[in-house]
């Protein structure tokens, strides 16, 4: 993670917060997004009906999915990673073969 102080280090806090909000959206969120009947799967588990989400509720998981990609596609293409080497490729390790005597 890049530092706090700089720009795209900030852009990474607010990557966290958002994903916060997004998962705690989703977990007061109805299981299905859009209204589901009730159905029996192939095991025999009885699956109750669903009244999906509101409107208001696919605009704001909207809203917060653009903003991680925003702020995702951001810290990507954010010229303080040019500071930073790209680390070598460590080589295979070579094989061991027991010899049999």
């Amino acid at each position: 993670m890049l530092h706090p102080s700089t720009v795209a280090g900030w852009a990474q806090l607010a990557l966290h917060r958002t994903s916060r909000e997004l998962h705690a959206l989703y977990a007061r969120l109805p299981r299905y997004a859009v209204p589901v009947t009730a159905w029996t799967d192939q095991h025999g588990t009885i699956h109750p009906a669903g009244t999906g989400w509101s409107e208001a509720d696919h605009v704001a998981v909207e809203a917060l999915l653009d903003r991680e990609r925003e702020l995702r596609a951001g810290i990507a293409a954010h010229p303080a990673w040019a500071a930073y080497e790209e680390p070598p490729i460590p080589a295979p390790r070579p094989r061991v073969y027991a010899t049999a005597a």
